[in-house]
């Protein structure tokens, strides 16, 4: 971080911590903070959304025991410019996060006629508008320097601060997690990498067949190296034997244990289910009664991702801290209809879209010693309200001299009041906003717009827009004065999702 930056934000936490952090008694202590993301993991994959083939109970027993905001979304239904916004507080077009990373461009003409013909479930078509970037400016795509993180605000306010898990944020020195307010780190900067070694005894690999994107990814995470390498503390190379998902658990709770009289931030964001996939044969033999091996496969990796969210709320009972510990759970964004694994029913669409399978997913809060039991939040919320919930209930405030997007959750569990007036998403040529009831989806490539009553048609299957050409030019107008506060992207997109779905013709997202 800069140093100037940082002398700053330190005189900023000092001078608010008195004015502006939350009335707490002299015994009252500030609580620590676990923020646990997970991949690709769809509304309907939990027991509290309708899954009936697997059982969660831990992760349901998060919303159980606290708040279920049964219409949470994230600013993306793609991962990282999803993570953009949950670790600042803001709309990833504040500041130009809008795509994803990617680490190549199609170079050719010849390279492009190939990559848009390559058989896959949903064809990906090349970029032919922006030019291609440079290695460097490949290299340095990532989160901007010059945004503040909810761990550098937590550090500089006295919290401890660790990373376990999928960053996807940046690979250079300056955009890893050390230099983004993460005192400890364990995991890997990359999208993907592999669970565990395919040769081991003990594994099931599904690749996806005829999937482009499973290939690509399968072929890159071989040997996990360069953003796949398993990393402590940014630098050293790590070989957990344990499948990832457990190594993160493991230091998860070693992390924990570890605390000293700080309290304790923990982020710990689990690449299960994301592919490749890659389940212990235990809990693969334990969904037997899933016929397609894909789903299957996926289904056991949520399997164990629960058992292994079930092992660290174990480990906080044991330890005495979890009364006074305040736990998000949330996915980054939906599941991946497109690959196979999960259809997000009855939501439609999936990650990749903006339908409400693309965007809607699972969002709990628990802590005890504050939130009743089987509390539940119905009004929208997004994932940046995460940054502001954290940041007050460890009574800071974030500096002034930014546009903060998000809002503070435990006040609007207090309220019942609407948290957001309206939320808004734009990637390239795609744009979707939600007021009220309404939502309103247009794509300037596939010439489309649609407008649904989601509290009526949940599943998006109605399309209102000829019937209230009112209501879309209402909530267009609302998307373009909020566009008037953010920035161009800051890279272009690789390729454009091109989707074929229930009769709308060709719908393309860019990426």
């Amino acid at each position: 971080m800069d140093l100037n930056r940082t002398f700053a934000l330190a005189l900023y936490a000092a001078f608010t911590s008195t004015l502006h952090a939350q009335p707490r008694s002299d015994t009252e202590q500030r609580p620590d903070l676990i923020l646990i993301v997970v991949d690709d993991l769809g509304w309907s994959d939990i027991g509290l959304h309708g899954q009936d083939r697997i059982c969660t109970p831990n992760i349901d027993r998060i919303g159980l025991e606290g708040a279920i905001f049964d219409r949470g979304y994230v600013t993306s239904s793609a991962c990282s410019p999803s993570r953009a916004a949950l670790l600042t507080g803001r709309y990833q077009q504040r500041f130009g996060h809008e795509h994803q990373p990617v680490p190549r461009y199609a170079r050719n003409l010849v390279e492009r006629a190939v990559f848009a013909v390559m058989p896959t479930f949903r064809p990906l078509v090349p970029n032919k508008v922006h030019p291609r970037p440079t290695a460097s400016e490949i290299q340095e795509q990532g989160l901007p320097p010059s945004e503040t993180t909810l761990a550098e605000l937590l550090s500089i306010a006295g919290y401890r601060t660790g990373m376990v898990g999928k960053w996807h944020l940046g690979t250079t020195p300056d955009r890893v997690p050390c230099a983004r307010g993460f005192s400890q780190h364990y995991g890997f900067h990359e999208a993907f990498t592999l669970y565990m070694d395919p040769e081991a005894t003990d594994v099931l690999n599904t690749p996806i067949k005829g999937q482009f994107m499973d290939r690509h990814q399968w072929r890159s995470a071989a040997g996990r190296t360069g953003a796949c390498s398993i990393l402590r503390d940014c630098g050293e190379r790590c070989e957990p034997p344990q499948h990832l998902t457990r190594a993160f658990t493991d230091e998860a709770i070693a992390f924990l244990s570890a605390s000293d009289d700080r309290p304790s931030f923990l982020y710990l964001a689990y690449s299960a289910p994301h592919v490749p996939l890659q389940a212990l044969s235990s809990y693969h033999e334990a969904v037997a009664h899933v016929e397609d091996p894909v789903q299957r496969t996926y289904l056991a990796m949520i399997l164990q991702l629960d058992d292994e969210i079930g092992r660290l709320l174990d480990h906080l009972e044991q330890r005495g801290t979890a009364e006074n510990t305040l736990l998000v759970f949330i996915s980054d964004n939906g599941g991946a209809a497109y690959n196979g694994t999960t259809d997000n029913a009855p939501l439609r669409g999936g990650k990749l879209t903006d339908f409400e399978g693309g965007l809607r997913v699972p969002f709990l809060i628990r802590w005890p010693q504050v939130i009743p039991n089987g509390t539940t939040y119905s009004h929208p919320v997004i994932s940046m309200d995460v940054f502001a919930t954290l940041a007050r209930a460890a009574g800071v405030v974030p500096p002034s001299e930014k546009r903060w997007d998000g809002v503070d959750l435990l006040s609007a569990l207090n309220t019942r009041e609407p948290a957001h007036e309206a939320l808004f998403w734009r990637v390239g040529a795609n744009r979707a906003v939600r007021k009220g009831s309404w939502k309103l989806i247009e794509n300037d490539l596939s010439r489309t717009s649609m407008l649904f009553d989601l509290e009526s048609d949940p599943g998006e299957l109605k399309d209102l827009s000829t019937f209230r050409p009112d209501l879309v030019t209402e909530l267009r107008v609302l998307h373009a004065a909020w566009s008037t506060g953010n920035v161009g992207p800051i890279w272009p997109n690789s390729a454009r999702y091109v989707l074929k779905e229930r009769g709308m013709g060709k719908l393309k997202y860019d990426l």
